[in-house]
């Protein structure tokens, strides 16, 4: 049977550089059902997609269409079955699991509507470690574990329970947000314009973190920092920001890491 290929090759040069299990990675492919797609009598037109992946690791997967309903399903190389139901008849599917079984995966997309139209996969990998959050370590071994996380979209932090996701050692509070790629952390707050511009000093002083490089102030109260990590940008930037609230003025240091900052 032929499959369509996607192979991770970041995620095969990860698992060598990282043999401790610490790596993200991810990816992400489009396509196409069509009716001369392959077939077969219980998916109708499918397309499949050959995923190796490493027992322990986790791995996410979505699948999105806006002109279809589209439907997933997961083989493992022993042949056992994970399908994702569509029972609401909806354009997002979504898997997500730590793998038991090391090999080549299947995954195949399809409609048992009869779907027909374009979609949008995306596969997002973590190491068995990688999910560890390093609580008692520096904050610059904080940002390294966040900022490694950006590779996929901070995928693997999210959390309906704001306690169980990781949270920067003094910070305020934070909010992870994966649709738009970044992870932000209050770091200080005050109603005095003075203090905040001193603690942003400090702050600055503290995050000198080894392997990055400061980009400098993109403008006054924004300084930009970033390291090529095995071909992938990472970057984070201190902010000191203004807040109006109900008439109230407060000044914030906020430190906000992304792959990417417009």
């Amino acid at each position: 049977m032929y499959y369509k290929s996607l192979i991770f090759l970041i995620l095969i040069l990860s698992t060598a550089l990282f043999p401790q299990g610490n790596y993200i990675d991810h990816s992400e492919t489009t396509g196409e059902l069509s009716d001369t797609d392959l077939f077969n009598t219980e998916m109708g037109n499918y397309d499949g997609y050959t995923l190796p992946l490493n027992k322990d690791e986790f791995v996410d997967v979505i699948l999105y269409s806006e002109s279809m309903v589209p439907d997933l399903l997961l083989v493992s190389p022993s042949g056992k079955t994970y399908p994702v139901e569509n029972k609401n008849g909806i354009g997002l599917l979504s898997f997500r699991k730590q793998i038991d079984e090391g090999g080549d995966w299947i995954v195949y997309v399809f409609s048992h509507r009869g779907g027909r139209g374009s979609y949008f996969l995306s596969t997002s990998f973590a190491g068995p470690t990688a999910l560890n959050f390093p609580k008692s370590s520096s904050i610059c071994e904080q940002i390294d574990f966040l900022a490694m996380h950006s590779r996929a979209r901070f995928i693997f932090l999210e959390t309906d329970n704001p306690e169980n996701s990781p949270s920067i050692s003094s910070s305020l509070g934070h909010e992870i947000n994966s649709e738009e790629n970044y992870y932000k952390a209050l770091l200080y707050k005050s109603d005095s314009l003075n203090s905040a511009t001193h603690a942003f000093s400090e702050i600055e002083k503290v995050i000198k973190c080894n392997g990055w490089s400061k980009q400098g102030s993109v403008k006054a109260g924004i300084i930009l920092f970033s390291k090529l990590s095995d071909g992938f940008k990472q970057n984070f930037k201190l902010e000191l920001n203004t807040n109006v609230l109900n008439g109230d003025t407060h000044y914030v240091v906020e430190l906000i890491i992304s792959g990417k900052f417009e």
